[in-house]
């Protein structure tokens, strides 16, 4: 994963220096995946995810609580409270504050991203047989039309993100960790793959995005 955070001169900030190719080739196999899964996948594996146990999904459902964004912002903003203002720790202070921003802003940007869409969820297409889009829907079946992308992959991968920025040792168990919550909306119903591929695309460049702003303004 691409990390804007590295010192100058080495290879990631040489990367880091042309963005835009990167992304765009990471949107275009994105894009890919997301067509394939919609005409291909995503209708076979909610009817799946549509017959797994009872107790299968109730674990899901709690599992996908840690996809939330709560549980992330909370010590973010204390963390970032606590290491700039009483142990005087200015980095640590900083990478709190990236992760904190890094969740805000996917929130956010998932909260339009959704409207924008209006992609009906699987429970419809279980339950009424109703697949596709209806962009801009504001009625009060509002919910069923905000599948993609997965709000909750879009925190988890934020927060992987970060995390291979700060600890790219460990970069794949920040990011095995991010999938299997990820699957959980899968398994739960709420979400088709296609959304949950969307939302990490989304996750990982509005954090790359972030954390460049960041670097910019040489806070990490």
């Amino acid at each position: 994963m691409l990390d804007p955070t590295e010192p100058h001169g080495c290879a990631a900030c040489e990367a880091a220096a042309r963005p835009g190719g990167r992304i765009m080739l990471f949107g275009g196999l994105t894009l890919a995946a997301v067509i394939v899964c919609h005409f291909w996948i995503d209708k076979p594996v909610a009817r799946w995810a549509a017959r797994l146990p009872e107790r299968a999904e109730n674990i899901a459902d709690h599992l996908g609580l840690l996809g939330s964004s709560p549980p992330y912002l909370i010590p973010a903003a204390a963390g970032f409270v606590l290491f700039r203002y009483r142990s005087h720790r200015r980095r640590a202070a900083w990478r709190c504050a990236l992760v904190f921003a890094a969740v805000a802003v996917s929130g956010i940007v998932n909260n339009v991203l959704k409207i924008c869409f209006g992609r009906a969820r699987p429970k419809l297409l279980i339950e009424q047989g109703r697949y596709g889009y209806q962009p801009f829907s504001f009625s009060r079946a509002h919910y069923d039309f905000t599948a993609m992308p997965s709000g909750h992959t879009m925190v988890v991968f934020a927060v992987a993100a970060a995390l291979c920025m700060f600890y790219p040792r460990y970069r794949w168990l920040w990011l095995t960790l991010a999938t299997l919550i990820a699957v959980t909306r899968i398994i739960s119903g709420s979400h088709y793959p296609g959304d949950v591929i969307a939302g990490v695309w989304f996750a990982a460049v509005l954090t790359y995005l972030t954390a460049l702003l960041f670097r910019r303004r040489r806070l990490i």
